[in-house]
């Protein structure tokens, strides 16, 4: 009878080992599978998912995983929307700042001319070639 016990016992360890392994090894796969699909997105693959191999918890976090990397992917393209937005505002402001740098002083030496016709200074003549000099300028 004891010898029953003793088979008995050291089966059902077998067993429990042998479920623990099989368990142990699934569940390797599945972290195997999100660790990969971890490093594909910090190498900047945002088409990542991950498949669970099983309905389970694993089957929620991968879910929850690939939710993750598309609202992620999204917002990587809002992004460099917005940069090149801005990148296009800049170069229209310093490009605008570049046109109206030289038009000031066109528009000194007009306001001088127009000013020295009217009051018909005697040096209208002087006036005249400075303000074509700096236009030209």
């Amino acid at each position: 009878m004891l010898q029953v016990i003793f088979i008995v016992t050291i089966s059902m360890m077998m067993l429990a080992v042998l479920i623990g392994l099989y368990l142990t090894g699934r569940t390797k796969k599945e972290i195997d599978n999100l660790r990969l699909a971890f490093s594909e997105v910090t190498n900047g693959n945002f088409d990542t998912t991950v498949m669970a191999y099983e309905q389970s918890e694993f089957s929620e976090l991968a879910d929850s995983f690939s939710t993750m990397v598309r609202q992620l992917k999204a917002t990587q393209t809002k992004l460099s929307t917005v940069e090149k937005i801005a990148a296009w505002e800049t170069v229209g402001q310093k490009l605008a700042h570049e046109i109206k740098n030289p038009l000031t002083p066109i528009s000194i030496a007009a306001d001088d001319l127009r000013s020295s016709y009217y009051e018909k200074l005697p040096e209208f003549d002087k006036t005249i070639d400075e303000t074509t000099t700096t236009i030209k300028k």
